[in-house]
């Protein structure tokens, strides 16, 4: 991409932990930065504030509830109006609740797979539209290790994950060759919060966040011939 200070990132659930890292990385590397929150409002303007003194980029912090199909579209809209392009969409917002066979009702079932499945769907339909403007476009799908094998304390999330894999190559199909899109899987990843044992990990050492987010911007701005893939950045678990 060409004239990057003009380039326009969308990211959902960008307030904290993941999303925080990803919107950072852009905003470093001159991109203009959506920041999308649903309930982290302090949160999202503290980093918007952040990113706009620290790197000289325009950032503007926008609520949507990613579970309602009208809020998506106002979003998608919102962003587009303030900025006048959108040139990347970072589907991240993601819920990850812990819920087997036994646990998972009907309401655990709809929110995880509307909040994480459903609305990536919509907010790419709508992304898409934008970016076809401009005649070019990315979207990169945070999907999950939960998402290639199965985790049987985490049902829903589980089969959110491998649901987002195959939409990203069912979009990569759809909308070639104008707009890539790809996935990337994450394993655990450290955010220093917790107390993590990494000892049966391949690798002995969980996912750091900025490498994460280090692959979204190249699989953006450097890879040009990659779509439809999945790529996993899990520190070797998938081989254990």
């Amino acid at each position: 991409m060409n004239n990057k200070k003009n380039n326009v990132v969308l990211i959902t659930g960008a307030s904290r932990r993941l999303g925080k890292e990803i919107a950072t990385f852009f905003a470093q590397n001159n991109f203009n930065v959506g920041i999308h929150y649903n309930k982290s409002k302090k949160d999202a303007i503290r980093l918007s504030s952040e990113l706009e003194k620290k790197f000289c980029v325009e950032t503007v912090a926008f609520k949507a509830d990613l579970r309602d199909i009208k809020q998506i579209k106002k979003l998608i809209n919102d962003v587009y109006k303030v900025f006048g392009r959108l040139d990347v969409l970072v589907n991240n917002a993601a819920v990850y609740k812990k819920a087997n066979l036994i646990v998972t009702n009907e309401k655990i079932w709809d929110d995880t797979i509307d909040t994480n499945l459903k609305s990536t769907f919509f907010l790419s339909k709508y992304a898409s539209e934008k970016m076809l403007i401009n005649r070019h476009g990315v979207i990169i799908n945070i999907a999950s290790l939960g998402g290639l094998k199965p985790f049987k304390e985490h049902i829903p999330y589980s089969v959110s994950k491998a649901g987002l894999i195959m939409l990203t190559r069912c979009l990569a199909k759809s909308l070639a060759p104008k707009i890539r899109v790809n996935a990337i899987a994450p394993g655990t990843i450290n955010f220093n919060e917790e107390n993590l044992k990494a000892e049966k990990i391949l690798l002995k050492d969980y996912v750091d966040p900025k490498e994460i987010a280090k692959l979204v911007y190249s699989l953006t701005d450097e890879f040009k011939h990659i779509t439809g893939q999945c790529i996993p950045i899990e520190s070797g678990n998938l081989l254990i």
